[in-house]
């Protein structure tokens, strides 16, 4: 019997300030399972302890619920508790319990995502713990920031925090906390492509975890060793270390960690054409997710196990596999998922032979990307506003306290700050509206040029013209050639379409391989004229990739912009027109007059 049961076993028969300590007791020595149930006891700790007037037991309440709700990924509820735990503590002067607070703020704000704010509580928390000289807890807060540094993509900084937290950890050995710090090191030199550092970083948290004689450890470690022999393709090192942890994870009876080793054994398999295998693997994985219920693991399963269905050859189960995760995808509202849906899809009908359908669905797929692209940049322009002002709130309260020289130390400091904010609010913006591979406008600014465009019209502007236009094939770049191919084709056309067109045209990535251009203050006859001499420049243009030449060909339809039109309707009518040449032949340009005399196909 544990000591949370045993206390939950006492409480019945205690009352008044007895139950209260009984229940604070009870929320800070509780284990993971536990933690569902300690909930409703964290919940009347925190009452009352504020019917009492206990401040510390108010507290030491609201700290260990929001400790609770984060272990349960219920992040939201976690970070309210936990600002008000903070509140309590700065009544207190517990500095350690505001560190505290702030550290596992930052936690929750990481899990949602957020990872401007989570970065600023961060920060703040280890400016405290540096205060307090607490170096265990510096090493985990220098850890986290690692990782948040990690997730934002900012690879040599969060080295260098990882680094300055394994330094510490060598002086205060943490073996636990020194192994998760070898683990992040090695996987940022593996998105480095340093694999060499990598896999010596992963080799020693292995010996310590294996030292230590902790099994959970080993078994986290011998996943990292599994995926990055999987990043540099060594399939049959790759398949030997998850092997090794799935039997840890079994022995361990970790349901979550067994389902992921099956998954990577499934994936393995997949890519060495042992399709039964495969199969074999992937299907225990599903049953262990369903069992655990997690929607976005099955979904996720389930696409992986219609991609050897397609190798097989039966893409009915492969259809009817892919509509079952894509229902998943949408009772979980993942876009992530869908989009992932929507390629398996392409991928099926490219298969059967059916282009026509591998195209509508690659559309879409890349409709929801450019769309997860776009919202991601709102969310980080929105982070740093907040960000931006906060910390001018700040400043200026700094301005207010000082005097003379230190005033005027201050302002030059403060007005650096400023233009060094002002220019990473500047770059997000601009993130924003572009392609982050081909620094072309992305489909969401390319849509507002066109809206403004057709207000100009209504306003007695002159005419204008798009058109839309796809590379030929370009699937067979990426399956032949690889994805870096894909990429040097996508930023070769994007660069010789900048030298051809005017500074005034708009250049938009669409979505995938499909471009638009828009043409201001341009008929018929000179969008046609356009479209025919890009068209050219794009065929006898050079390709080499790899020592190899590649032969490049797009096609165009042409749309113009006329008084019974939406721009959506405008954009239709170059797609259909798009459709139209792909059907004849492609390599051409098309021209459609009217959307409401033509039948979408799609």
């Amino acid at each position: 019997m544990t000591e949370f049961e045993k206390i939950k076993l006492e409480l019945p028969s205690l009352s008044g300030k007895a139950r209260l300590d009984a229940l604070c007791r009870a929320l800070d020595c509780c284990e993971t399972k536990e933690f569902e149930s300690a909930l409703e006891f964290g919940k009347e700790a925190i009452e009352l302890a504020e019917e009492f007037g206990d401040t510390q037991a108010k507290f030491d309440a609201l700290y260990d619920t929001g400790f609770l709700y984060l272990g349960l990924s219920k992040c939201e509820k976690a970070i309210d508790l936990l600002t008000r735990a903070i509140v309590v503590a700065e009544d207190l002067s517990f500095e350690k319990g505001v560190a505290d607070s702030l550290f596992f703020i930052s936690v929750g704000y990481k899990s949602l995502s957020e990872y401007v704010l989570a970065l600023d509580y961060a920060n703040r928390a280890l400016k405290i713990r540096e205060r307090l000289g607490e170096t265990n807890r510096i090493a985990a807060t220098l850890n986290t920031i690692g990782s948040i540094h990690n997730k934002l993509g900012n690879f040599e900084d969060a080295l260098g925090f990882y680094l300055r937290s394994l330094e510490l950890l060598e002086t205060n050995f943490e073996p636990s906390a020194k192994i998760s710090t070898l683990i992040n090191i090695g996987v940022i030199f593996d998105k480095l492509k340093n694999y060499e550092m990598a896999q010596e970083y992963y080799l020693q948290s292995l010996q310590l975890a294996q030292n230590a004689g902790d099994k959970n450890a080993i078994s986290i470690v011998l996943i990292n060793l599994g995926s990055h022999f999987l990043i540099i393709k060594d399939s049959k090192k790759a398949l030997s270390y998850f092997l090794d942890a799935l039997e840890l994870k079994e022995e361990l009876g970790e349901k979550p960690g067994i389902s992921y080793c099956l998954n990577n054994v499934g994936l393995l398999y997949f890519q060495m054409k042992n399709y039964d295998k495969a199969l074999e693997y992937y299907m225990e994985s599903l049953r262990i997710k369903e069992e655990l219920a997690d929607l976005k693991g099955i979904a996720g399963t389930l696409m992986n196990i219609a991609m050897v269905q397609v190798e097989l050859k039966d893409y009915d189960e492969a259809e009817a596999l892919l509509r079952r995760s894509g229902d998943m995808a949408k009772k979980i509202e993942s876009k992530e998922l869908m989009s992932e849906v929507y390629l398996g899809f392409a991928d099926i009908y490219a298969a059967k032979g059916d282009y026509k359908k591998a195209l509508e669905n690659h559309k879409t797929f890349s409709n929801f990307k450019d769309e997860l692209f776009s919202e991601e940049m709102s969310r980080r322009i929105a982070e740093m506003q907040v960000k931006y002002e906060t910390e001018k709130k700040e400043r200026d309260a700094v301005i207010y306290r000082l005097k003379n020289v230190e005033l005027a130390k201050a302002n030059d400091t403060i007005s650096k700050k400023n233009e060094e904010l002002t220019k990473a609010y500047q770059q997000m913006e601009e993130l924003a509206r572009t392609d982050p591979l081909t620094k072309l406008f992305n489909r969401r600014e390319t849509q507002r040029r066109i809206d403004e465009e057709v207000e100009k019209y209504r306003s007695g502007k002159a005419v204008f013209s798009l058109f839309l236009c796809d590379i030929d094939h370009f699937k067979l770049f990426n399956d032949n050639y690889g994805h870096d191919c894909g990429d040097y084709v996508l930023l070769e056309i994007s660069n010789l379409m900048r030298k051809v067109l005017r500074d005034s045209d708009v250049i938009g990535r669409w979505g995938g391989e499909e471009f638009l251009i828009l043409l201001p203050e341009t008929g018929l006859d000179l969008a046609m004229q356009v479209a025919e001499t890009l068209r050219a420049e794009v065929e006898d243009a050079r390709y080499k990739f790899g020592g190899k030449q590649l032969k490049v060909t797009m096609t165009f339809g042409l749309s113009v912009f006329s008084a019974d039109m939406t721009s959506d309707e405008c954009v239709k009518n170059a797609d259909i027109a798009l459709y139209e040449g792909k059907e004849s032949g492609r390599n051409c340009v098309k021209y459609i007059a009217a959307v409401s005399s033509v039948k979408h196909p799609h």
